[in-house]
């Protein structure tokens, strides 16, 4: 009798054991299976590429841990964790852009970082790849802006860079590229210079960010901005560009970067309840160091004709507009006299004073547009094409 409860409770204790038997745990660095008894490291998904790489099936269900109880008993918080073995956990290199150690041979950057071989084919490390980075960036700008957000000097010099200068208080989303615009005397230069190593992902995002800062550099004039606002309105038109990708995780990350001290939130807000190209027409034609200034002052006075500021007048020109197709052809919209001169408003955004000129997109083709004269009711532009140049004068549209 007594050997009959003996075996009964040893078959339901092995019973329970086997019931309890923890999964198999795979090494998300080596992939091997990591014996019971041995230490399990759980390094959590924190980087942006980490977690990207386990939604889109990089890592095996067994090579993942997902903790879902605040109460874990081993102490983790909750949250999505990499199985790491013990072996792996000693080494001391790990990749800088996904966190995880290194064991098989991956690339080194320059200045002394890592990145794993999983991550080398998704990261900027020559200057074509940076081209053309940048370029699909600009393109996917004035896509997303509008024709008269092409630079009036096109040419971009882009390079790659293994050093960067951090300024104090920077963080990684601004310190993936820089830019920056010198006069030579013939013209404007423009450089960006991308960090080596960067996911291409992030740096694509960062592109926008300083194209928006050339695009500023050129059309700024003498109005001087607030630091934050500037930085703010570079950001904006990535959270644009992220918003028409369908990148929810990137305006997210936008919106969440303390990087523009809340001035970002702010400028989306005003972009959602107005129009994105008043906000940036205010650039070269505002006057107050802060837009919600502006702004405000634009609500107190916008009964009072004579006295609404130029950001309002601009948005009235183009609002009271015909719509047309975006390769229509060229139109005037409006004519502004401001404090410091008269300016023609185009189809398109563009925006000119005398002497000055654009680039749009007209009837499918990229064209220069200078404005040479700015009559009453009407203006005279020159219309230049790769094939011919031609003068034409414009009657006001409304």
């Amino acid at each position: 009798m007594f050997r009959q409860v003996f075996l009964a409770m040893l078959l339901c204790a092995l019973s329970a054991f086997a019931a309890e038997k923890k999964p198999d745990r795979n090494c998300g660095v080596c992939g091997r299976l990591i014996p019971l008894g041995e230490q399990t490291w759980m390094l959590k998904a924190d980087s942006d590429r980490l977690s990207e790489s386990i939604r889109t099936g990089l890592f095996t269900p067994s090579q993942v841990y997902t903790n879902i109880d605040p109460k874990n008993p081993n102490g983790l918080s909750v949250g999505v964790y990499i199985c790491v073995c013990d072996q792996c956990h000693n080494i001391g290199a790990r990749c800088s852009v996904c966190g995880l150690h290194i064991k098989e041979k991956g690339i080194r950057t320059g200045d002394g970082r890592w990145i794993c071989s999983r991550d080398v084919p998704v990261v900027v490390m020559d200057e074509d790849a940076a081209r053309t980075l940048f370029e699909s960036a600009r393109e996917a700008a004035v896509d997303v802006v509008g024709n008269f957000f092409a630079l009036t000097n096109p040419a971009v010099n882009v390079r790659v860079t293994d050093v960067f200068d951090r300024k104090t208080g920077a963080d990684k989303l601004h310190t993936v590229a820089i830019s920056k615009s010198t006069d030579s005397g013939s013209g404007v230069v423009h450089y960006v210079s991308v960090y080596t190593g960067s996911w291409k992902r992030h740096a694509f995002y960062s592109c926008v960010h300083e194209y928006t800062h050339l695009w500023i550099n050129e059309n700024i004039g003498e109005h001087k901005i607030e630091d934050n606002t500037r930085e703010g309105l570079c950001e904006l038109v990535a959270y644009k560009v992220a918003e028409a990708r369908g990148d929810a995780a990137e305006q997210k990350r936008i919106l969440a970067n303390t990087y523009t001290k809340g001035r970002i939130k702010d400028l989306v807000q005003y972009a959602t309840e107005e129009d994105l190209q008043t906000v940036l027409n205010w650039i070269p034609h505002g006057t107050t160091r802060v837009l919600a200034e502006g702004m405000a002052t634009a609500t107190a006075l916008k009964n009072k004709a004579p006295e609404i500021p130029l950001d309002v007048r601009i948005a009235q020109a183009q609002s009271f507009a015909p719509v047309r197709p975006r390769n229509d052809a060229l139109a005037l919209n409006g004519i502004i006299h401001t404090p410091r001169g008269t300016v023609i408003l185009l189809n398109g955004g563009l925006i000119l004073a005398k002497g000055q000129s654009g680039v749009m997109k007209l009837h499918g083709e990229q064209t220069r547009v200078r404005c040479v004269e700015i009559q009453t009711g009407a203006a005279t532009v020159e219309v230049a094409t790769l094939s011919s140049t031609n003068a034409v004068t414009l009657k006001l549209a409304h």
